[in-house]
């Protein structure tokens, strides 16, 4: 029944764009305990993101990154999201007609080198990745809360 596959597959986008989501929030609230003011903080979270997005797969696949970078794909929180969806995508038996560089569905995955993501383990990580950065946001205000004596000043312009 294709009502079963549109909720089937309703249920993987929204679960990966909630957890996107809370992730996303939680560095934003660990960069702000750890940077004051404002404006850098926001600088240092379009970097980082920035960062992240680049070495995702989309724009270069993980076989293109240097060695030295090859962590930032485990690491970036964009990547899990990505894998998801481009599996719900193309993670069916669909063929393309008229297109030259990929014939099936599964091709786009092998190009991309993301045939073999499991979307569970993929959730679990974006899940794990939530509740650490969360932990250390609070770890971060808690010592700067405590490192000045209870008093946070407000920050300088």
């Amino acid at each position: 029944c294709k009502c079963t596959n549109f909720f089937w597959f309703s249920g993987w986008y929204f679960l990966t764009m909630f957890l996107s989501l809370v992730v996303a929030e939680a560095m934003a609230q660990l960069v702000s305990h750890v940077v004051p003011p404002f404006v850098i903080g926001m600088a240092l979270m379009a970097g980082l993101n920035g960062f992240f997005m680049l070495f995702m797969g989309f724009m270069l696949v993980p076989s293109e990154f240097p060695n030295w970078l090859s962590w930032v794909y485990y690491t970036g929180l964009h990547t899990y999201a990505w894998r998801t969806f481009m599996n719900s995508e193309f993670g069916s038996n669909q063929t393309f007609t008229g297109s030259e560089a990929f014939a099936t569905g599964y091709d786009v995955l092998v190009f991309y080198e993301i045939e073999d993501v499991n979307r569970g383990n993929d959730m679990v990580v974006l899940l794990g990745y939530f509740l650490v950065v969360n932990i250390c946001a609070m770890g971060a205000l808690y010592l700067r809360y405590h490192l000045f004596d209870g008093k946070i000043e407000k920050p300088t312009a």
